[in-house]
């Protein structure tokens, strides 16, 4: 997808799967799409141990990380955090409600870009 819109791709980053990881289940505890569910985007990525620039796409009731990531890019604000050549690596992350449980979205995503401040001034 980067590729093809004539970006470099992106590295895989453990330590913002891990803060992705925390906001997808998130998420799915409480049946909501929040960016900040009593814990901000910052504060999840340091507890994660990283310290570098952000941005985060969340998403709700996609099925497949593929429809997840077209209702991101069918987003102008979403689509320019997939597609910022500032980011240099991401994590990504998904949670399922419980089974049995009433859920309003049932999947949640969290994408997390990361790189260095340096690129944003």
């Amino acid at each position: 997808m980067r590729k093809s819109n004539g970006r470099p791709p992106l590295a895989y980053n453990p330590r913002l799967e891990a803060a992705a990881r925390s906001q997808a289940r998130l998420m799915s505890d409480k049946d909501q799409l929040s960016h900040d569910l009593g814990v901000t985007l910052r504060q999840r990525v340091t507890a994660a141990g990283y310290d570098g620039a952000v941005g985060e796409n969340v998403a709700g009731g996609h099925r497949t990380l593929e429809h997840a990531i077209q209702g991101w890019l069918d987003s102008p604000s979403h689509r320019d955090t997939l597609l910022s050549t500032r980011f240099t690596e991401f994590g990504l992350a998904v949670a399922s409600v419980d089974a049995g449980r009433k859920s309003r979205y049932g999947v949640y995503w969290a994408f997390i870009a990361g790189g260095d401040f340096a690129a944003w001034r």
